[in-house]
């Protein structure tokens, strides 16, 4: 085999174990998502903090008092370029299953599922 092939073979080699890494790893910017971000009509600001090798949202800000403090969003897990959780609806008394989606680094879709029903909403990263 001549040189030139051999080097090629190599760098295509060391290109490809590259990619595999990434794929083992796309959430390599997890961390992302921690810091306070506020609902769309302001009236709600959550703080995610990381918490083992998960996230959670806890409410800093609400207009109903009670919630203040509460843990809204738990387990939330990165993976595959989104993040995967369980998210308390205080009204229904229940946890669902959420899915975040990073639009960009200041702005999130969070989106609840019951069942069939999906709902989602826009946050804003707290500067």
């Amino acid at each position: 085999m001549n040189k030139t092939l051999m080097i090629l073979m190599m760098a295509l080699g060391l290109w490809m174990q590259g990619l595999g890494a990434l794929a083992q790893n796309p959430t390599a910017n997890a961390e992302t998502i921690l810091g306070k971000w506020t609902n769309d009509d302001k009236t709600r600001t959550i703080e995610f903090v990381k918490k083992n090798n998960t996230y959670e949202a806890i409410v800093r800000e609400a207009d109903k008092a009670e919630l203040v403090g509460k843990t809204l969003i738990t387990s939330l897990v990165a993976e595959n370029g989104k993040y995967n959780g369980k998210i308390y609806m205080p009204r229904q008394g229940k946890s669902f299953s959420c899915t975040i989606v990073l639009k960009d680094e200041d702005t999130m879709m969070l989106t609840g599922k019951a069942g069939l029903m999906s709902r989602t909403k826009t946050w804003t990263r707290v500067k």
